[in-house]
This record gives structure tokens, sequence and C-alpha cells, in this order.
């Protein structure tokens, strides 16, 4: 089931996807392919941290539960060597550092629908080559899907025009046991 739950700071609409199967409920969102909520039957708090907001998804939590590409972590100088030639990238880490692929981040883009259905749900965005230094034109599916046994699973396939960097990851914050912290 797809429902409003926002509007980024630009006016696009972001959309929550309700999936179920068994015991695990899911939701996840278009701002950032986020993993919103993730609940259990039988266990009474969610089992994610979650944003009330698309504002909050879009400022200092803009990370929590999102994925991460092209590059999750940090990239040192903000530079690399990518196929002989040296790329820089957006420094938003000190000014020295590329952390979660600074402005070109798929964690901030709002991602399209293309398949979904009461178990899962497949996003795709396209980021454009060269986007904050990165290059290669990237083309990315994420496919969140339930399975038996209170399983769900993350598949993320990518594909670029030329040779880049990708390192993709869901950046999803737990709380296993119900407590605020």
């Amino acid at each position: 089931m797809q429902t409003i739950f926002g509007q980024t700071n630009r006016g696009g609409a972001v959309h929550k996807i309700a999936l179920s199967h068994g015991a695990l409920s899911v939701d996840i969102l278009t701002i950032g392919a986020v993993l919103h909520s993730v609940r259990l039957k039988g266990v009474s708090h969610d089992l994610t941290v979650s944003q009330g907001s698309v504002a909050d998804y879009q400022g200092d939590l803009r990370y929590h539960g999102a994925l991460i590409a092209p590059v999750a972590n940090r990239i040192t100088g903000a530079t690399a060597v990518i196929a002989g030639r040296i790329h820089h990238f957006g420094a938003n880490q000190d000014d020295l550092i590329t952390l979660h692929s600074g402005d070109a981040g798929t964690h901030l883009k709002v991602w399209q629908i293309a398949n979904a259905g009461p178990t899962h749900v497949a996003l795709t965005l396209t980021l454009p080559g060269g986007e904050d230094g990165f290059p290669g034109l990237h083309k990315v599916i994420a496919t969140y899907a339930l399975h038996d046994d209170a399983t769900l699973r993350l598949d993320i396939h990518a594909t670029s025009d030329t040779p880049t960097l990708f390192d993709a990851v869901n950046h999803s914050y737990w709380n296993l046991d119900g407590t605020n912290d």
C-alpha cells in the first residue's frame, strides 16, 4: 500500500510503501530509499529508528535508514584515482573528506517506484555522470522484499557507463531493546 508521507523542501512528493508478510511488516520511503519502520509480531516497539517527517530526513538525520551510495563511508582528501584519472569530490566533512557521497548521495534523492506488491518494492534512481565529481551515469535499483521466517532482504543492483566507484549500504539505526537510546 502506498501513501503520501510528505514533501521535500523542493516540493517533490515522498511516498511511503507498506509491506507485510506473516509476522513482519516494514515501511519504505521513496526519499533515500529509507527503511522507515520494521515491525515484528509480538514485539511492542519499532525495531528501527525512524524520523517523523521528510524535513528530518533532509536535515541532520539524513542518513537514518537511507540507502547510501555511490560511496558509503569516507573518501579521504575528497579525491580518488579511477581508471588512471584523479577525480575530485565535494568535501562535506571538515572540508577535507567526502562523507557518504556528499551532495551526490542517493540518501538525498527521491527514488521512483518501479514495481510494488504486498511483499516487495523495487525503487529506481539515476545519478547523472559527473555529479559532485563521481564519474559515470549510475542506474540503481534497490529491491526490498519480505520472505518466509520474518526475513527482510535488500538487493541493490547498479550499472555505470564508465569506470567509477560504487559501494552501497543501508544505513539503518536499530532499536532491539525498545529503549529511547
